[in-house]
């Protein structure tokens, strides 16, 4: 009980501690004063957090190709998850279906993956191929 209730303090304290370091480096902006004499202001100068990400399609392959590879990921680990319920079920019929359930929508969530990205890449070369209408295709 005393164990439980720690651990529930150190993830409220760690994230009372995210957040105030987060507020902090969001506050740390810089200014940049505009305008002379009297007249003059003070503008924010706010960085872009994405670095040379100025477009929406830069953004969504950024995005894509930073969710690819966890998704990668987690796809492996739940094949490894399935492959452990298989050998724990021992025997057990009910165990043995949630175990064949739970490898099929793995399999089924890394063709969906595989497949999104192999249509991606297809569309990406069709328009690169056809070249028109000022399409373009974000490349790597």
């Amino acid at each position: 009980m005393i164990f439980k209730k720690f651990k529930i303090f150190l993830a409220f304290l760690t994230g009372v501690t995210y957040a105030m370091l987060s507020a902090t480096t969001a506050l740390a902006q810089g200014s940049q004063i505009t305008g002379g004499g009297s007249g003059s202001q003070i503008a924010p100068i706010i960085t872009n957090p994405l670095g040379s990400v100025n477009s929406i399609e830069a953004f969504i392959k950024l995005l894509l190709d930073t969710l690819f590879p966890i998704a990668a990921l987690l796809s492996i680990f739940f094949l490894i998850y399935a492959g452990f319920l298989m050998v724990m079920a021992g025997g057990s019929e009910e165990k043995l279906s949630k175990a064949k359930n739970a490898l099929l929508w793995t399999v089924i969530g890394v063709a969906v993956l595989l497949g999104a990205k192999v249509i991606s890449t297809i569309i990406c070369g069709t328009i690169q191929q056809l070249g028109t209408a000022g399409l373009t295709c974000p490349t790597r």
